[in-house]
């Protein structure tokens, strides 16, 4: 299975939701904030709170059971800095936590709907840091294997560990090494020293009830150099040096229990070794849990910048842009010094941010044009204003697409001509809707005048009005609305030319396929993905009402 189908999510629900739990997160931060500041609770705080709770059922309901969860802890965390400021005190481990929480609630959500793709790992560690500011039992790393392993017992061929002289300096070692691990001061020798410390349990494992598990603890420390150590798997390490203890003391006795094992084969789960592979295909665990190569690849999207930062730089160098434009244009830039060096500093600045932003052909296409304007040479020629508009274009173009890719996909339509300017595009798509959306409110009006005065004369323009609109659907990429309307108008002048009269069922059926096309054009302007059931809903409406007309 690839990684993109199994993993992959439909955020189509979860947008239609999304600005609701942005308003909620938005409301009790800024409550919050304020109770913090001032030291008396503002208005609608406590409504807040009991919106993030909603918001957390929502969210459980949407199949999010661990964003469900993390935005549950964060309101119960609320709620502790609400009571401890009100008691005249401030605990700054629950206030970073709440913080870190609520920010990453908002950049998970960005990452499900952009990518959507499923990686509910990245929320753990800030899940344990809200368990640990409320008490409660930390989440632990096995928690999303668990589930497979209710059904599936793994039964790996593994290799046969070395065997080494009895020691009674293991655990000794294992506590030193994982010491300096968690003052994040490990080096070679630690990494060296936990695969020693697994391969000596593993060895005197051997005819123990606990053989295998102690196999499996030995592949998760012998990998442990290529593995990503959140805190969350540190604690995993520590409860490995308390079985060890346990095991030491009773190896015939000591039995690891499901958890145990989750937690250590997640860890073997994190690399992508033939082991691993085994044991995803035993378990039938493919992407569901994802290996660390995956997670830092997708890290990217999740920790670098959001839609908001994006949004602001495309704009200030679009408007950057639109001025160099501007300028070339008037021409006065080939005669005088001081206009030229303008231009060219203007484009030195742009160049500088399309590197930091990695769009580097922006930046290669435009200090070619720079380093020309510079050095003053064939300034006047066709060619050169052809180049240099042409790369402008190239720039504004790329800083679209950047932006796009930061949308949900299911929020924006395509661009068919990338050889004009894709927000003059965007600015067409907004206008279309616009003027379609008064053009079927023009519609509904005369479909109400007919039925005052059951006059048919009054659908005279009906017709072409809905021809036009049809045409803008399928501008806008909607065949089914385009079809709808035009079978709609085709029937309409059918029912003038033959003086037929409609009733009311047969006017609501005809309401409901031209309320589908407005739909369509609400949600493009809304900014909300478009569902096929409304739509459907309009195709079987025309359908009957050409069999009620006929």
């Amino acid at each position: 299975m690839s990684f993109q189908s199994s993993s992959h999510f439909d955020p189509t629900s979860l947008l239609i939701v999304r600005k609701e739990i942005d308003h909620s997160l938005k409301q009790v931060e800024n409550g919050v904030s304020t109770l913090l500041e001032d030291g008396t609770a503002p208005f609608g705080l406590d409504d807040a709170l009991i919106n993030l709770e909603q918001c957390a059922h929502v969210l459980r309901l949407l199949e999010q059971p661990q964003l469900g969860k993390l935005t549950e802890l964060t309101g119960r965390v609320m709620k502790k800095v609400i009571e401890d400021s009100q008691a005249q005190s401030h605990d700054q481990a629950r206030i970073e936590a709440m913080s870190e929480a609520t920010n990453v609630i908002k950049r998970y959500l960005d990452f499900l709907c952009v990518r959507e793709t499923l990686a509910p790992q990245f929320l753990l560690p800030t899940i344990n840091k809200l368990e640990a500011t409320l008490g409660l039992p930390m989440t632990r790393e096995g928690v999303f294997l668990t589930p497979f392993l209710e059904t599936v017992h793994p039964n790996v061929s593994l290799e046969t560990p070395a065997e080494l002289p009895s020691s009674q300096y293991v655990l000794r070692l294992y506590k030193l090494s994982l010491l300096h691990f968690l003052k994040a001061e490990e080096d070679d020798l630690d990494f060296q020293a936990l695969s020693l410390c697994g391969n000596y349990l593993s060895s005197i494992a051997t005819g123990t009830p606990s053989e295998q598990y102690w196999r499996f603890v030995h592949i998760a420390l012998k990998d442990l150099d290529n593995t990503i150590l959140t805190d969350t798997r540190l604690r995993a390490l520590i409860q490995i040096e308390q079985q060890s203890e346990q095991f030491l003391s009773r190896q015939q006795l000591f039995t690891p229990t499901q958890q145990d094992y989750a937690d250590v084969l997640t860890l073997c789960l994190s690399q992508e070794t033939p082991v691993a592979q085994q044991l995803r295909e035993q378990l039938n665990v493919h992407d569901e849990l994802l290996s660390d190569d995956q997670m830092q690849v997708l890290s990217r999207q999740l920790y670098g910048p959001d839609l908001d930062t994006i949004q602001t730089v495309v704009e200030l160098l679009n408007n950057q842009i639109k001025e160099i434009s501007a300028r070339i244009e008037t021409g006065q830039y080939i005669q005088n010094d001081e206009e030229r060096q303008g231009i060219v500093s203007s484009l030195r600045e742009s160049i500088n941010i399309f590197q930091v932003i990695n769009l580097n052909d922006s930046s290669a296409k435009l200090r070619e044009q720079a380093d020309q304007i510079e050095a003053n040479e064939n300034l006047s020629t066709d060619r050169h204003a052809n180049d240099v508009m042409n790369s402008l274009l190239f720039a504004t173009n790329s800083l679209q697409i950047l932006e796009r890719n930061y949308t949900p996909a299911r929020l924006k339509l395509k661009f068919n001509n990338t050889q004009i300017t894709l927000d003059k595009i965007e600015e067409a798509q907004e206008a279309v809707a616009n003027e379609a959306r008064i053009a079927l409110t023009q519609v509904n009006e005369q479909i109400l005048q007919y039925q005052q005065s059951q006059n048919v004369e009054q659908l005279a323009g009906t017709p072409e009005i809905l021809r036009e609109v049809s045409g803008a659907l399928l501008f806008l990429e909607s065949n089914d609305g385009h079809q709808i309307l035009q079978k709609a108008a085709q029937l309409i002048d059918q029912v003038i030319s033959q003086q037929k009269t409609l009733d009311t069922p047969q006017l609501n059926l005809l309401a409901q396929a031209i309320a589908s096309a407005d739909y369509y054009f609400e949600q493009l302007q809304q900014h909300q993905p478009i569902l096929a059931k409304p739509m459907q809903i309009g195709l079987d409406s025309i359908t009957a009402f050409e069999q009620a007309v006929a």
